[in-house]
């Protein structure tokens, strides 16, 4: 009984002086205004981050009280995108965030000391393949593991469209591999053929969709990258006017008038790379907090787009949809 006793009475100790650390932690950080420096490889209404700022403040940070954010926007430039990771860079943050589908951080945010913390990678620039998790030097953040997503969106169109053969993916030059998509367009029994987008962008989907209107296609997929969904209308208008029934990586293009998109969460990726800042702001350490993964993914579906292609959705596939479009 003693013996119980003492080990209650010990870990009871042990948790009022853990208490007791944190608590004085955060006593030396009161009065301290963080900064946040935000970088969107869009624009506002692309890279929407209100549910980050509002997930800060559910944790106990508000701008004007304890947290300023500065905002800068590519407009789904690349070259901008670089440029004003060097403007952050000068700037000198606390942390640095980039929400930007794609880019490598490592490459945007030229730093090895200020924390940055992204939802952009596929594998993290010098990671292991079998260590896409790991956080490296001082990045971390949230995967979007582009290569599995890309293969499951792969499936969903071939679910909706099991006739299709020869599928596009419409891809930003020098973007993800796709090894994976490849694998998977294998066992489907599917031929891709990719039609890269160079800069400048609104030429280059000029371009493509010449050649897409040449070739005789059954079906597209569009790779998640900034600068393509910056242009999003644009996307879903030209695949539209070649009739091709499309999967996309975000909801944005089904709202646009696209037909079907799977991936993760823009609002939840949102909220997780806060949580992440949170901790960084509480003292720990960019080393200690390993990458996430998405923890929602969602199946969006265009009722009308598809019967504007005459197409019949497969029932299973309606029923598994997080939102259907009327």
């Amino acid at each position: 009984m003693h013996a119980v006793m003492d080990r209650r009475t010990f870990l009871a100790g042990t948790g009022a002086a853990l208490l007791s650390t944190s608590l004085a932690a955060e006593a030396q950080q009161a009065g301290k205004v963080w900064r946040i420096g935000y970088l969107g490889g869009g624009s506002p209404a692309t890279t929407p981050s209100e549910p980050f700022v509002q997930e800060l403040r559910r944790l106990g940070w508000n701008e004007g009280q304890n947290l300023t954010i500065e905002y800068r926007w590519a407009e789904g430039g690349a070259d901008r995108l670089y440029d004003l990771g060097r403007e952050m860079v000068a700037l000198k943050m606390d942390v640095i965030v980039v929400s930007a589908p794609s880019s490598s951080a490592s490459l945007v945010v030229p730093t090895r000391t200020t924390p940055v913390v992204t939802s952009t990678f596929d594998r993290p620039l010098g990671a292991e393949r079998d260590s896409p998790l790991r956080p490296l030097r001082n990045v971390t953040g949230v995967n979007i593991m582009a290569g599995e997503l890309m293969a499951k969106q792969l499936q969903l169109l071939h679910e909706a469209l099991p006739r299709a053969r020869r599928v596009v993916v419409l891809r930003r030059k020098g973007n993800y591999s796709l090894g994976q998509l490849q694998e998977a367009a294998t066992i489907l029994g599917l031929r891709l053929v990719r039609v890269e987008i160079g800069v400048p962008e609104i030429d280059e989907l000029t371009a493509a969709e010449r050649r897409i209107a040449r070739e005789k296609f059954d079906a597209a997929l569009v790779e998640s990258h900034h600068a393509l969904l910056h242009h999003r209308r644009l996307v879903v208008d030209l695949l539209a006017r070649s009739r091709l029934p499309t999967i996309f990586p975000s909801g944005d293009y089904v709202e646009a008038g696209g037909l079907m998109s799977y991936g993760p969460s823009t609002v939840e990726i949102q909220r997780q790379m806060a949580r992440v800042v949170d901790r960084l702001f509480r003292g720990t350490k960019v080393a200690d907090l390993p990458i996430e993964q998405p923890t929602k993914f969602e199946l969006v579906i265009n009722l009308k787009t598809a019967k504007a292609l005459g197409l019949t959705m497969p029932q299973p596939l309606l029923l598994r949809a997080d939102e259907l479009v009327q």
